[in-house]
């Protein structure tokens, strides 16, 4: 089954979503901020990149920025944060993550469903 990287500096919501992707056959890798992030990508590339905006040490879309620019990898993102921050959705847009959820809006088992539709996607 396809490797998720979850980015999240959140980890009780973080291990929650694993917890959920993993009964479903997914293999999860966590990553606590983008550097984390960037450093888990020199070792795996994942099917998908969940990531959150608000981080510290660099942010959501800090990290998107920067592997869209360093890495020649075209890997999906879905950006899942507590954001909704209209201009942000729309720079995320513009860099081509494949959706947008707001945390609050959905419980993990229906984010689990989305991330479910955009591996069928690819």
């Amino acid at each position: 089954m396809a490797t998720i990287l979850i980015v999240d500096d959140n980890q009780v919501f973080q291990k929650l979503l694993a917890d959920e992707l993993s009964a479903r056959g997914y293999e999860i890798i966590g990553a606590s901020d983008g550097i984390d992030a960037q450093d888990k990508l020199k070792l795996v590339e994942p099917a998908l990149i969940v990531l959150d905006l608000n981080m510290p040490k660099m942010d959501g879309m800090q990290f998107l920025h920067a592997i869209r620019e360093l890495y020649d990898m075209p890997i999906p993102v879905l950006i899942v944060s507590q954001n909704a921050d209209f201009s942000q959705i729309a720079d995320g847009f513009e860099l081509g993550v494949r959706g947008y959820i707001v945390k609050s809006d959905l419980s993990t088992t229906q984010i689990a469903d989305r991330i479910d539709s955009v591996i069928t996607e690819l």
